[in-house]
């Protein structure tokens, strides 16, 4: 789940979507456009969602199996989204996780020359940005020995960094949204992508509310079926009659 300013309107914020994933394939299934990201809004939505999903489900039956949702860093859409959905698991984008590590270490730690030169400091905080790829239960060891074996030359320099980063993700709490292995996708670079090509057909300085839900509601039923039919074609499972998945 992920949105993009570009494309919503002046009345509004964003545009938020949320896509689902079949077969490695990633597929718009909601579109809302908010006033505003605070966590009020974004709890509407997963209402709304919860609402569908159940509705689905008293039709099918329980085929919707949902075991976790990436997201951006967003902490108003995160906790929204654990307070309507609590079984499920959020994971925060691998891209985003790795970005605000380099973003906290230029603007607050002041480290974007050292981090540029490519030497051993910018080594040392690759290492620390690949701790989320390793299994939750290795995250702190590893961590750990990261800590025991910075160069000499540049301890002050990661030792900073590591503080952070231990303040910052390294509870319990947070280790489990930000360990992204053995996750079929690590980051919500495919919806980013989808976003792109959404702001190249949507103009918001010339565009109105209702000329942008139109033009949404002619566009993207086009691209989801031909997705859909893809899939069918490909897997020989039907998604898009409710009769299998």
């Amino acid at each position: 789940m992920d949105g993009t300013f570009h494309s919503a309107l002046q009345m509004c914020s964003q545009l938020y979507a949320l896509h689902g994933t079949v077969d490695g394939k990633s597929m718009p299934l909601v579109y809302a456009l908010m006033t505003d990201k605070s966590q009020d809004s974004c709890g509407l939505i997963f209402r709304k969602l919860r609402e569908r999903i159940l509705h689905l489900v008293s039709l099918f039956g329980p085929q919707i199996q949902w075991t976790y949702v990436m997201s951006d860093l967003e902490r108003a859409s995160m906790a929204a989204f654990r307070d309507t959905f609590p079984h499920v698991r959020v994971v925060r984008c691998y891209f985003h996780h790795c970005q605000a590590i380099h973003r906290y270490m230029c603007t607050r730690l002041h480290q974007k020359a050292d981090y540029d030169e490519k030497g051993a400091f910018h080594a040392a905080a690759r290492r620390i940005m690949c701790l989320a790829l390793l299994p939750e239960a290795q995250i702190v060891d590893a961590f750990e020995e990261l800590e025991d074996a910075m160069p000499p030359a540049v301890s002050d320099q990661c030792q900073r960094l590591l503080e952070y980063y231990a303040h910052t993700w390294l509870d319990e709490f947070q280790m489990e949204t930000i360990c992204v292995s053995e996750l079929p996708d690590r980051t919500n670079n495919k919806i980013e992508g989808w976003h792109n090509r959404i702001n190249s057909f949507l103009d918001r300085k010339k565009r109105g509310c209702h000329r942008t839900i139109r033009d949404l509601l002619k566009k993207e039923p086009h691209t989801f079926e031909a997705m859909v039919e893809q899939h069918d074609a490909v897997s020989g499972s039907v998604l898009h009659d409710g009769e299998s998945m």
